[in-house]
């Protein structure tokens, strides 16, 4: 800090100023009476300063004066004196710290108070805005007039497909725009039903669903084009009353073989009884635990046991292991005999019909017709194949005019130019020609 004198300059300040023009250093000038002789005095520099010098010495901290401006009006003793003191410094920093906590304090204040405000929304946080704040307004802000969002159809040029059914759009409560649900082939199926209502569901189903994962737009209108251009006609629902009779003659030929065909009669400890009497009976050479192992693992029915020992054994290796020696016939049923006799009785006590029995009748009834089926189809395969191979040994056989083998007069098909030809060969040029949508004719 540079001080400067002001007003005229006291003996006491133009002392201090020729010591602060000096080098570093203690300092004394000689007495005027001893050098009076002398016309000039001198200054001598002392190594240390005199004794009635040594407290007011400022060696340590010499104090820089502006020696220009002498001719300064003022009081310059008392300028020279108004130095800032370490306790002014200390009081100015905590009174310009409390006020900078004060300008904090106000701002803070003006945040708070604009927070407050129901439409100020702090920059960076999203305010969910109720549906009440737009029962009366009309214009730019009202819900109907919002972007609709995205959807899958976006990317194909149009946010809604043509033909997109309106039971997909969810409609929010709100001022939210309506939303789309997870879009599948079945609500596109009734559309489509609609143009073409003997079209079969199923296939519609499917050619609607590889449509949708292309990302096509018109589904509606692209399934029932590619159905109508179907040069064999688009596939048309079966109709009910044939579809059941087929069915129903399905399961009059082969229903005891399902496990579910008549399964509440086919039970009881009497059909039980007769199931396993039987089994034993018929196969003599399987072990008993074998047996019940596998009728109780097909639900405990008769027919479907039947017939899945029969594949048993005729597996190699077979899962089991053949006894030595078959078992004797007629002691499964004379164990069983005795046990019907005794839960016959106690049916008849209880006054219960055990329907049971009459099911198994039955049962076994259609086991023996269908295993005599397949062995006498077995045996005109066998007869066929023996004579096959006779005639063409004797040469008696007729020459099939497409693969030239030797084959029987009877199993021979001729064409309209007399041509003579095997069964095989025909069947394979029908299925080509059926193929190619061609007409077959013989």
């Amino acid at each position: 800090m540079r001080l400067r004198s002001k007003g005229p300059i006291t003996p006491v300040n133009r002392g201090r100023v020729l010591l602060a023009n000096l080098p570093p250093g203690s300092y004394h000038s000689e007495d005027d009476h001893e050098n009076d002789s002398d016309s000039s005095s001198s200054v001598l520099a002392l190594d240390e300063p005199p004794e009635h010098l040594r407290r007011s010495s400022n060696r340590d901290a010499p104090i820089p004066v502006d020696s220009d401006n002498d001719n300064a009006g003022g009081d310059g003793e008392q300028d020279l004196l108004n130095v800032e003191t370490p306790d002014q410094r200390r009081d100015g920093g905590i009174m310009e710290e409390n006020y900078r906590k004060r300008l904090l304090e106000d701002l803070n204040d003006s945040e708070e108070e604009e927070e407050e405000d129901a439409d100020y929304i702090p920059h960076g946080r999203a305010k969910r805005l109720r549906p009440d704040r737009f029962a009366d307004v009309q214009g730019s802000l009202s819900p109907l007039t919002f972007p609709r969002p995205s959807s899958p159809f976006s990317e194909a040029g149009s946010s809604v497909p043509d033909d997109f059914p309106a039971a997909v759009v969810v409609t929010a409560v709100g001022p939210s725009a309506p939303q789309y649900a997870t879009v599948t082939a079945e609500s596109f199926l009734a559309d489509i039903l609609e143009v073409l209502p003997d079209l079969d569901p199923a296939w519609a189903l499917q050619v609607a669903t590889a449509e949708l994962s292309t990302g096509a737009r018109n589904v509606v209108s692209r399934t029932v084009d590619m159905a109508l251009d179907m040069e064999a006609g688009y596939p048309k629902i079966k109709e009910v009353s044939k579809v059941k009779g087929k069915d129903k003659e399905k399961r009059s030929d082969e229903g005891y073989l399902g496990l579910v065909y008549r399964k509440d009669r086919r039970l009881g400890a009497i059909y039980l009884s007769k199931a396993l009497a039987t089994l034993e009976d018929v196969f003599p050479l399987i072990p008993v635990p074998h047996i019940r192992a596998t009728l109780f693992s097909l639900s405990c029915l008769y027919a479907p046991t039947y017939f899945r020992l029969v594949e048993h054994g005729q597996t190699i290796p077979r899962p089991y292991a053949e006894l030595k020696r078959p078992r004797p016939v007629g002691k499964g049923k004379g164990k069983a005999a005795r046990e019907l006799v005794t839960l016959s009785s106690q049916s008849s006590a209880a006054g219960k019909d055990d329907k049971g029995s009459t099911e198994f009748d039955r049962e076994k009834a259609f086991v023996e017709k269908t295993v005599a089926e397949r062995r006498a189809e077995n045996d005109r395969k066998i007869a066929k194949r023996v004579a096959q191979e006779e005639a063409a040994e004797n040469g008696t056989g007729i020459e099939c005019g497409c693969c030239f083998d030797q084959v029987l007069f009877e199993d021979t098909y001729q064409c309209a130019e007399g041509h003579l030809f095997c069964q095989i060969c025909t069947t394979t040029h029908a299925e080509t020609k059926l193929g190619e949508q061609q007409t077959v004719s013989y």
